[in-house]
């Protein structure tokens, strides 16, 4: 299972720190995942201007890809801000998502990836009406929004049931990832498990990343 560290901050100097710190630990080419939230889908709203990410990633390392999921509402007004300042992929959730053709549209338009989120409320029978158009599944373990959440272990009967019914969609996990739960979000199905505040507040980010990876 491959570990993508997720940038989860209120401001841009903590998303600079946090892009510093993943390029000495992740390999050319790595993926670096922004949780993006308006304070309209969620409770808290987190750095989220788009014009910002090119010119950032430019100046720190242009060699990772770029993944953005967008926690908000409307998503289809905003996603194209984010595909031209260089996301390889983003994720909106299928909760606030009105036209699915046009997102994925948009993405193949930009040869990026698109990806539909899916919060912990939401059934494994939702999820699986998109598994014909979208390829990658977000499976949130928490509510969408705050870093630092306790991963939500009802998730894993829905990783379960996903993976058994479409095999060959790739279902990435974000929210909650440690050490006490990446072992059994593995063992569920995903192929992807994203972590923030575990690996950001670290004593050693690198070895918690190295420690996740390798779990």
């Amino acid at each position: 299972m491959q570990i993508f560290p997720a940038i989860n901050c209120e401001n841009l100097s903590c998303v600079e720190r946090r892009i510093q710190t993943a390029k000495t630990f992740l390999p050319q080419g790595g993926t670096l995942h922004f949780d993006i939230a308006d304070g309209t889908f969620t409770k808290n709203i987190t750095w989220n201007d788009a014009d910002d990410l090119k010119p950032m990633m430019d100046a720190y390392d242009s060699t990772l890809r770029v993944a953005v999921h967008l926690m908000v509402d409307k998503p289809e007004s905003s996603v194209e801000r984010w595909l031209r300042n260089g996301a390889s992929e983003v994720a909106v959730h299928l909760e606030a998502l009105a036209d699915r053709d046009f997102f994925k549209d948009l993405c193949d338009h930009y040869n990026a990836e698109a990806v539909i989120a899916v919060s912990p409320e939401t059934s494994s029978r939702t999820a699986l009406g998109y598994v014909d158009d979208f390829k990658k599944l977000l499976i949130l373990g928490v509510d969408p929004g705050l870093s630092g959440q306790v991963f939500q272990t009802t998730v894993l009967d829905k990783i379960r049931e996903i993976k058994w019914a479409a095999p060959d969609v790739t279902i990435m996990v974000d929210g909650g990832v440690n050490m006490d739960t990446v072992k059994s979000i593995r063992e569920a199905g995903a192929d992807v498990a994203l972590s923030g505040s575990y690996i950001f507040d670290a004593g050693d980010p690198a070895q918690a990343y190295f420690d996740l990876s390798n779990a």
